[in-house]
């Protein structure tokens, strides 16, 4: 494994968007009444299938970012 010399908020900051990610793909159906909750409106129901692909791309964005 290559070790990258990057200070130890880059590592805090990837993990916490890495957790973020796997939120979405590992459990969408508490995702959408999160955000209901947080925003205090309604929300329109999105498949599950979508909240899973948007968690991966996510995660995609925060691996490259993190070794570009």
């Amino acid at each position: 494994m290559i070790a990258i010399n990057l200070p130890i908020g880059t590592y805090i900051g990837a993990a916490f968007a890495l957790v973020f990610a796997m939120w979405w793909i590992g459990f969408p159906e508490s995702v959408i009444p999160f955000y209901a909750w947080l925003g205090r409106k309604s929300i329109r129901p999105v498949k599950s299938a979508v909240i899973r692909l948007l968690g991966a791309i996510w995660a995609i964005v925060a691996i490259v970012v993190l070794f570009a």
